[in-house]
């Protein structure tokens, strides 16, 4: 049998009562696009709107032999409600040298 101290108690009760009371997360609808490669190693980037109305995204790192390389990884548009909406690239892996 598990006991709970005071606090565990507690702190389970508050966590309960935050998630009743949180407020709803919504995507960043805004995109900023004010960050050079460099400034992008080891995270998920997305680059400007295409002709087509989606933005391409992937993630940027340091390749041992290629240097900075983007793994480009498909394409998504923001709905009305802000949400994302993925399109994936099928089975095929593009990497691109930067």
């Amino acid at each position: 049998m598990i006991v709970y101290s005071g606090i565990q108690t507690i702190m389970k009760y508050f966590l309960i009562v935050l998630m009743f009371f949180a407020p709803g997360t919504h995507a960043q609808v805004n995109l900023n696009f004010d960050k050079r490669f460099v400034e992008c190693e080891d995270r998920w980037v997305a680059f400007q709107k295409g002709e087509d109305g989606t933005y391409a995204y992937g993630f940027i790192y340091i390749d041992a032999q290629a240097g900075l390389t983007l793994n480009y990884e498909g394409n998504f548009t923001i709905a009305a409600d802000g949400t994302f909406v993925p399109k994936k690239l099928d089975s095929t892996n593009f990497k691109i040298r930067l």
